[in-house]
């Protein structure tokens, strides 16, 4: 089972101020840990024994255990590390670079008629290009959050349609 999260190559040699990392696999409960070599860290390892959590902690979604979490992106000004947790319905920013955890922020709940309220689905994760934004795109509810990253607070949800996945962010000059 996969548990590393890898940085993608750049095509072409292309280099960028920072670097997007996205998770194959992501499991609810973990602690990220550097990997170094040469002073470079270029990769991060995440382990069962501790779950990110808040006072009272995170409930459950029953048929929700062991979904992954698309998201994992590194800010514009490559101070902090944000990753979706679709069990916890929330975001988590960590500092780097030594990732310590910062805070989160809870996403939308999808209230299904009939059902119990379910998590919005983060999927994945996109910057404003200052790093004063990260917004999130939620499969459940058809919406992209948008954060302040210095607040941690949602200032906006976006409906968009059906499924958002992938976003990204495109500057025009």
């Amino acid at each position: 089972m996969e548990t590393e999260f890898r940085p993608p190559r750049a095509p072409h040699g292309l280099r960028s101020k920072f670097r997007r990392i996205h998770a194959s696999y992501f499991r609810p409960a973990f602690q990220l840990q550097r990997i170094c070599r040469s002073g470079f860290c270029d990769a991060l390892r995440s382990s069962q024994d501790h779950a990110p959590s808040e006072p009272g902690g995170f409930g459950i979604a029953e048929g929700r255990l062991n979904t992954p979490a698309h998201g994992i992106g590194v800010a514009p000004d490559g101070k902090s590390l944000w990753v979706n947790s679709t069990l916890a319905n929330a975001v988590f920013e960590y500092s780097l670079p030594d990732l310590a955890l910062v805070g989160h922020t809870s996403l939308p709940l999808v209230y299904p008629l009939g059902h119990v309220p379910t998590g919005s689905v983060p999927e994945w994760i996109t910057f404003t290009p200052d790093s004063r934004l990260v917004y999130i795109s939620n499969s459940g509810n058809r919406l992209v959050s948008a954060i302040d990253t210095k607040t941690l607070k949602l200032v906006a949800v976006i409906p968009v349609g059906e499924v958002p996945k992938r976003i990204d962010t495109l500057v025009l000059h």
